[in-house]
């Protein structure tokens, strides 16, 4: 009886300690990109990578980044790392599709030389320098806007190529007009404007028109908004601007008239303008 009570027993004690070892918890991995020495590579563009970092530590070099960078927080911080490339180039780093709001910091030069070259709250920056420059991100938890929200979870990162800015050229039509029955003699000025670039996106946003005509020892000035909306499509669209007299002073009237006109455009990643002195002819009307 003694035998068999001390293998049951040792049958329940070997049990137990089982589920004591089985039971106990795995210990957290932070990311293999958690510090600089092992920043993960951004490969061929375009890029995507995506990883948890809810085990990504925080160091003391870069907690001290937020001197240099204005976010609620710097927290569950990895490391990426780009460039080497022969030739100039501008990327955009985004992280807007991850789960939490995320920082970007961006250095040049080597771990323990690093030259700061600017931050961002909200998920996405751009990075460019000269050929063979290699470029280090930090990407972070900053808490969002209001500086409470998480600071760690499933950060999805993709870099590519900046798209360059719209080119924007406008032409005007032979003659404006000005109202002669009003008070104000206000002068409508059209043209057609094409807005091109690289993705086929992009919109025209606006822009003014500045009028100048001369009556010997008097000048008429004015100015007015263009309208903007035209798609950057490569084919022109009309555009249109009215244009208010500066009061004091003479009205515009029939004849010459000279103009600095300048039209802006924004596309994918970047914004651009064109400017151009032209003059033509105000016809009456009215």
């Amino acid at each position: 009886m003694k035998i068999r009570l001390l293998t049951a027993m040792a049958v329940m004690l070997s049990v137990t300690m089982s589920v004591v070892v089985d039971a106990s918890p795995a210990f957290a991995v932070a990311p293999g990109n958690d510090d600089i020495a092992g920043a993960q590579s951004i490969g061929p563009l375009p890029y995507h990578f995506e990883e948890n970092t809810n085990e990504a530590t925080t160091s003391a070099d870069e907690a001290a980044v937020q001197s240099s960078c204005p976010v609620p927080h710097i927290d569950h911080g990895v490391w990426f790392t780009a460039g080497g490339s022969p030739d100039p180039v501008v990327v955009k780093v985004d992280a807007t599709h991850s789960d939490y709001s995320v920082g970007i910091a961006v250095f040049s030069g080597s771990p323990g030389s690093l030259s700061f070259l600017g931050c961002v709250n909200g998920g996405f920056q751009a990075a460019s320098g000269p050929p063979g420059t290699t470029f280090y991100m930090l990407l972070f938890g900053d808490g969002g806007w209001d500086g409470n929200q998480p600071t760690s979870g499933n950060l999805v990162l993709d870099v590519r190529l900046v798209v360059a800015p719209p080119v924007v050229t406008f032409t005007f039509d032979k003659f404006a007009s000005v109202d002669k029955g009003d008070v104000l003699h206000l002068v409508h000025v059209s043209g057609t404007v094409t807005c091109t670039t690289e993705d086929g996106q992009g919109v025209v946003t606006g822009g003014f028109v500045i009028l100048r005509q001369d009556f010997g020892r008097f000048t008429a000035f004015g100015s007015g908004g263009v309208d903007g909306g035209q798609p950057c499509d490569g084919v022109p669209h009309a555009w249109t601007s009215t244009v208010y007299p500066y009061v004091p002073g003479p009205s515009f009237s029939g004849g010459k008239v000279g103009t600095l006109t300048e039209i802006d455009a924004c596309g994918t990643d970047q914004c651009s303008f064109n400017q151009q002195f032209a003059s033509f002819q105000l016809r009456r009307n009215g």
